[in-house]
């Protein structure tokens, strides 16, 4: 699963922001079209989300749209402002490329050079497209997901089913919430990602609105790739160091990082 799932979460991540004193945490399931399963923590309060899967540990702060990157693996991690997150990608994306490039031999260079332009300008925002036609459906159709009567909702881009999202009214801690800052912030965080366009339409937006996302079927050319359902919602109260990386990891770059994971798959192939 992505780091953040915004078709589920998003909302989700907004809670702490209506001034509630108490935290909240999120048990969730996705499994993909080969079956694989991936189990998802979300830790909200006082405007800090952090998110917690068997490989990652993504932490926000909303409010000063800070991010920390947890590398338990490494004892790493890295931190700083969307902006320098964005700007510490492509230097780090440059570098890579300008490395695998030096392995190809000239007659493909250009080639793969042009391809690494195009995904390097989708990177920076640079390219131009036209947005999609973006429709929601609310359906006749209702279901008990994990205790949470929820409605369904279909979502069309271009006339075609991308997503089905269950949506219920049973807890809605997220009332009175901007939620369209919140989706331009978390797409900064994943600008490859194409469903930030789709997620930014006015009407995904009203979706969130409507109550909490609690199951998400996503589909690419007719097929599920993608189901999500939320298990567990309980409020809690968290020691705010959970939402600061570990005493004792050291700080590190995103090309650092990146150059550590190389250091480790080829020590792993020579195996």
């Amino acid at each position: 699963m992505r780091i953040f799932k915004i078709s589920l979460l998003l909302v989700l991540m907004l809670a702490s922001s209506s001034g509630l004193k108490a935290g909240w945490i999120i048990f969730e399931v996705s499994t993909n079209a080969f079956g694989i399963k991936n189990f998802q923590s979300t830790f909200i309060q006082s405007n800090k989300v952090r998110f917690e899967t068997t490989s990652s540990i993504t932490i926000l702060d909303l409010t000063e749209k800070h991010v920390t990157m947890i590398f338990s693996e490494h004892k790493a991690y890295w931190e700083g402002t969307t902006t320098e997150f964005k700007k510490s990608t492509l230097e780090a994306f440059q570098s890579q490329v300008a490395l695998a490039l030096g392995y190809l031999p000239e007659s493909e260079r250009m080639y793969y050079q042009q391809k690494y332009d195009t995904i390097f300008n989708n990177l920076r925002g640079d390219s131009l497209s036209i947005k999609p036609k973006v429709k929601i459906m609310e359906t006749d159709l209702f279901d008990s997901i994990n205790s949470f009567y929820a409605r369904q909702h279909e979502v069309y881009v271009d006339s075609i089913l991308v997503e089905e999202i269950w949506v219920t009214q049973d807890i809605n801690p997220y009332l009175d919430i901007e939620i369209k800052d919140m989706i331009e912030f978390t797409n900064q965080l994943n600008p490859m990602d194409n469903r930030n366009q789709m997620t930014q339409a006015e009407a995904y937006n009203q979706l969130m609105t409507k109550g909490m996302p609690v199951k998400s079927v996503e589909y690419q050319d007719g097929v599920v790739v993608n189901h999500t359902e939320v298990m567990k919602v309980s409020q809690n109260t968290f020691n705010d160091e959970i939402f600061r990386a570990p005493k004792g990891y050291r700080k590190v770059s995103l090309l650092d990082l990146m150059n550590m994971e190389v250091i480790e798959t080829e020590v792993d192939d020579q195996w």
